[in-house]
């Protein structure tokens, strides 16, 4: 009986689909619009990936959550295009006069993160195939998982004028998919970062861990202008099924069905101009460490 094992200590990560208020017909910010493109200007490499990232969102929007699902290739494609933002950017940054040594090494880590957490998307390819499923449950630490995710953020161009904080929490050991998971926390907070750059203020988000009898929350909190009317009517309302589907825009709905996938729900706790909380409900059922017969189960 193989027990479910820690895995590497680098958790495979990294999706952002779209911004928060897509569903609501919101406009995306003008550096994602290749409408407003100029004729005869020429496009930097970043804008051109950014614009194609915002395309391949609308229309993965426009034909719902099993399109996702049933085409694995464009969700993977989306991914990959989220790290490549992050490489160009960093590429360009790379390329001005008068860095440090230092600097270049900084940014060449990053560059090598998102590269590397790229090929492990690849990789996650492979597990269906291989065993028959599709989900990948191993024992991690949530703690680190959350912190890699925050990591993986802050090198996206998105998140370069918001303050990300992950508040300290007594480390908790779990089972979970942390593809799943990590994707549906990134989401969040890259779309937080998204929606603080239309804020006034100082962009802040903060990431917190709560548990209860029953459940681990991770809260996303930001001090953007707040989520659409449209959103939080849907948020009022229930699922129409456990693995229902609501038109709330491709990274939310990523964020739900990571939710989903480890037991849990996604909450819309509360949104006016400051403060938007999201939280991610997981399941401590789910979550336990498990003896299987296999370390790699489906849900």
């Amino acid at each position: 009986m193989a027990r479910c094992s820690e895995t590497s200590s680098r958790p495979i990560l990294g999706r952002n689909l779209g911004p928060r208020n897509h569903a609501s017909g919101a406009q995306p910010p003008d550096h994602q619009l290749a409408s407003k493109q100029a004729p005869g200007i020429q496009r930097s490499p970043l804008r051109k990936v950014r614009e194609e990232t915002q395309r391949a969102g609308d229309d993965l929007s426009e034909r719902g959550f099993p399109a996702i699902t049933g085409c694995m290739t464009g969700g993977i494609s989306h991914d990959i295009r989220n790290h490549l933002c992050a490489v160009f950017a960093n590429v360009e940054l790379m390329s001005q006069p008068k860095r440090s040594q230092t600097e270049l090494e900084e940014l060449m880590e990053d560059v090598h993160l998102a590269i590397r957490s790229s090929i492990d998307i690849l990789d996650s390819l492979l597990l269906p195939s291989n065993t028959g499923h599709t989900h990948n449950f191993q024992q991690h630490s949530l703690n680190q998982v959350i912190a890699h995710v925050v990591k993986m953020v802050r090198i996206h161009p998105d998140a370069r004028n918001a303050e990300l904080s992950f508040a300290d929490h007594p480390i908790l050991e779990v089972c979970i998919d942390s593809i799943e998971l990590g994707r549906a926390v990134y989401n969040l907070l890259l779309n937080a970062c998204q929606a603080v750059s239309a804020g006034s203020a100082p962009g802040k988000i903060q990431i917190e861990l709560r548990e209860d009898q029953s459940s681990i929350q991770i809260r996303v909190t930001d001090n953007g202008p707040g989520v659409s009317e449209t959103i939080r009517q849907i948020f009022r309302k229930p699922l129409p099924s456990p693995n229902g589907i609501r038109n709330i825009g491709i990274g939310l709905t990523i964020a739900e069905r990571g939710a989903y996938v480890h037991g849990g729900f996604l909450e819309l706790e509360g949104s006016m101009v400051g403060k938007t909380v999201f939280v991610l409900h997981l399941s401590k059922a789910r979550l336990r460490p498990r003896f299987e017969s296999s370390a790699v189960w489906q849900v």
